[in-house]
């Protein structure tokens, strides 16, 4: 028996997603934890962010087919943000098929707020939408900074706002040191930012 509440999505959403990888009508028989050595659990107790999943189900009404849906967890080392898990992923998607004898990557793709699993890996490009607001990006004055070796009025009170930023979420924090040109050489903003050193200075500490 499966005990569906404690997966992350319901048997619906797993075997519509599967039937559509598949294109044909799939049935899951079991869900279960994958562990070291191929030693399974009997049920599942509970579900953690890294833990393999073995799933079987029949294709068609006749093929068992077993396959293992991969997740990883939050830690320090490298997978702080959802966005580092989903670099991770991505590229072993891409990695996978390219390595001689290794386990083939099927499909690549995530869990959806209602509980649906979407398909990733016949996409191409990520994309970005946001709303239109008129202004120029902060970027340019970095760029006309560097080029000039000048300030003008607004450039430190911008340095020091992006030197304040709070984080948006719980993400480790960077400490950055903006280096900005002044009449007596250079003026230092030291702070720690929820954004990485490329984004936010031109120079950081290690």
């Amino acid at each position: 028996m499966i005990d569906w509440s404690a997966l992350p999505f319901e048997r619906t959403h797993l075997e519509d997603y599967l039937s559509a990888l598949y294109q044909g009508l799939v049935q899951v028989h079991d869900v279960r934890p994958l562990k070291d050595k191929n030693n399974l659990d009997d049920a599942i107790k509970s579900f953690g962010y890294g833990s393999p999943l073995l799933i079987t189900f029949a294709h068609n009404g006749e093929r068992v087919q077993k396959i293992v849906l991969h997740t990883m967890s939050h830690d320090r080392f490298g997978h702080n943000r959802h966005s580092d898990r989903a670099r991770n992923l991505l590229l072993d998607y891409a990695n996978f098929n390219a390595l001689p004898q290794h386990v083939p990557a099927i499909d690549v793709g995530a869990l959806a707020e209602d509980g649906g699993l979407v398909s990733l890996g016949h996409t191409g490009e990520f994309f970005l939408i946001t709303p239109f607001v008129q202004g120029q990006l902060y970027a340019a004055d970095l760029k006309r900074i560097a080029h000039t070796g000048a300030l003008i009025a607004g450039d430190e009170p911008r340095a020091a706002a992006l030197a304040q930023l709070q984080p948006i979420s719980k993400q480790p924090r960077f400490p950055v040191r903006l280096r900005l040109p002044s009449e007596s050489g250079y003026r230092t903003f030291r702070k720690e930012s929820p954004l990485p050193c490329h984004f936010a200075a031109r120079e950081c500490n290690p």
